[in-house]
């Protein structure tokens, strides 16, 4: 099952919404071939963030921060994890202050890697600041 979202780039895309996110043999191996991460490569799905990644043939891509992996999701299953070198729109995200790994300010009101709050984390053109936290 699918449905529209809006990424932090205010674009409309259809996001993932299976519970069971299929899993490629390939994706796998990529995963433990180029990360150091501790947790599975469903935990790092569920916990990554949606981003923007025009040069990958993908439905849908997800970084994991803390080891810069995109995650890259097509045709019903996670494909591949790439490392991020760049490839991605980078301009509505911001950067925790605390660990120092891409946000989505619009999104998350804690670092979703370290649990900071994310109430004035920016990058590039603007700051977000949540008005929840009045």
């Amino acid at each position: 099952m699918t449905k529209k979202i809006s990424t932090a780039n205010g674009e409309a895309q259809a996001a993932q919404t299976d519970a069971y996110v299929r899993i490629s043999t390939h994706a796998q191996e990529r995963w433990t071939e180029r990360t150091s991460a501790q947790e599975s490569l469903r935990a790092a799905w569920e916990r990554s963030i949606r981003v923007r990644a025009p040069s990958a043939s993908a439905t849908e891509v997800r970084l994991y921060a803390p080891c810069e992996a995109l995650l890259i999701y097509r045709q019903g299953a996670l494909r591949t994890v790439l490392n991020n070198d760049g490839r991605i729109d980078c301009t509505a995200l911001g950067v925790c202050t605390a660990c120092e790994n891409l946000i989505d300010p619009v999104q998350d009101a804690t670092c979703r890697w370290c649990g900071a709050e994310t109430e004035t984390h920016g990058r590039g053109r603007a700051s977000v600041v949540r008005g929840d936290k009045a």
